[in-house]
C-alpha cells in the first residue's frame, strides 16, 4: 500500500495527454471457413482511450461490441441468425521518431473477442472466443491546421488462438481450435482515428 501511493502519484505527474478514438480491427468468426460459408474473421469497430505518459510512451485501452442478423442460403433453405461479437484489449507503444504532425512507434496490442452466431427458433450455435497478441509498428499523422486529431496506420505479425463450439440440434456437435501467426495491416490503410487533449 505503501508503495501504491507513489506510483499513482507519478503515472499522474507524468501523464501529459490523453485521447479518445476508434480502432477497426479483425477477430475470428470460426476456426474453419467451411461453416456458414462464412470468413474466417470479421471486422469489428473499437472504441479506444489512451494515457500519454511523457513523451514517448502510449497506452491504449479498447473495447467493441456488434449485434446484427446474419442471413444464409443452403439448399433451398432459408436461415436467419443473430450474430454477437464483442472484443476488449490494451496496447502499448513507444515513440521512436516524429514531430507533431508524424510519429513512428513500436509496440504491441492484445485483444480478447468473442463471437457468437445463432439460429433463430433453433438452439444450433456457433461460439469463438479468441485471443490476438500482435507486435507492431505505428504511424500516426497529425492534420495541419487541426488541432490533436491524429489518424494511424499500423502493421505487424498477428498470434492468433481461436476456440470453436458449434451445437447442432439432431447432429452430434462440433469443437475446434486453431493457431494462426501472419502478417497484418489496416484493409482501407488506416487503422484508426483518436483526438487528443
Amino acid at each position: 500500500m505503501k508503495l501504491l501511493l507513489p506510483v499513482l502519484v507519478f503515472l499522474v505527474s507524468a501523464a501529459s495527454a490523453i485521447s479518445v478514438g476508434f480502432l477497426k480491427t479483425s477477430i475470428p468468426a470460426y476456426a474453419s471457413e467451411y461453416y456458414f460459408g462464412l470468413g474466417t474473421t470479421e471486422s469489428i469497430y473499437m472504441i479506444t482511450a489512451g494515457q500519454k505518459l511523457g513523451e514517448n510512451f502510449n497506452f491504449e485501452a479498447s473495447f467493441g461490441w456488434e449485434s446484427s442478423e446474419h442471413t444464409e442460403d443452403s439448399e433451398s433453405r432459408y436461415y436467419i441468425y443473430d450474430r454477437k461479437a464483442q472484443a476488449f484489449g490494451f496496447g502499448a507503444f513507444y515513440k521512436v521518431t516524429g514531430n507533431e504532425f508524424a510519429a513512428f512507434s513500436l509496440g504491441a496490442r492484445f485483444i480478447y473477442s468473442d463471437y457468437e452466431l445463432e439460429q433463430q427458433d433453433n438452439p444450433n450455435k456457433l461460439k469463438t472466443s479468441a485471443k490476438i497478441f500482435s507486435p507492431l509498428a505505428r504511424i500516426d499523422l497529425g492534420i495541419p491546421g487541426v488541432q490533436n486529431l491524429y489518424f494511424h496506420t499500423q502493421f505487424g505479425l498477428n498470434f492468433v488462438k481461436s476456440q470453436s463450439s458449434y451445437i447442432e440440434t439432431y447432429t452430434r456437435d462440433y469443437e475446434q481450435e486453431r493457431t494462426d501467426i501472419n502478417t497484418t495491416a489496416p484493409s482501407e490503410i488506416f487503422a484508426g482515428i483518436h483526438y487528443q487533449f
